[in-house]
């Protein structure tokens, strides 16, 4: 494990054991669109690219505790720890996914 997330891992299955796909596609279709405004959050074409990122930092995190009995430390806030399965609570782009 490097210094950069485990890209291998398809991601979005990951999150859809969390989220709804109709929730998921709705953030990457906003995302998509471009610089703007979702509600309090800033959104710009890699903001769903960037939680991917995050998301997959996490779960590697995860796999060193358990998988290889090393402490880890993720720089990431945890995507999504303001989400519900099919709904976003309105703070910050973490919501998002």
């Amino acid at each position: 494990m490097g210094l950069n997330p485990d890209t291998s891992r398809n991601v979005i299955k990951e999150i859809e054991r969390v989220h709804s796909t109709k929730y998921i596609e709705s953030v990457r279709a906003y995302s998509t669109r471009g610089w703007g405004c979702f509600e309090s959050t800033q959104i710009s074409p890699q903001s769903f690219e960037v939680a991917c990122f995050a998301v997959n930092a996490w779960l590697d995190g995860v796999d060193n505790v358990w998988q290889m009995v090393r402490p880890s430390f993720v720089l990431a806030r945890p995507p999504g720890h303001h989400a519900l399965a099919d709904e976003r609570k309105k703070l910050d782009l973490a919501i998002l996914i």
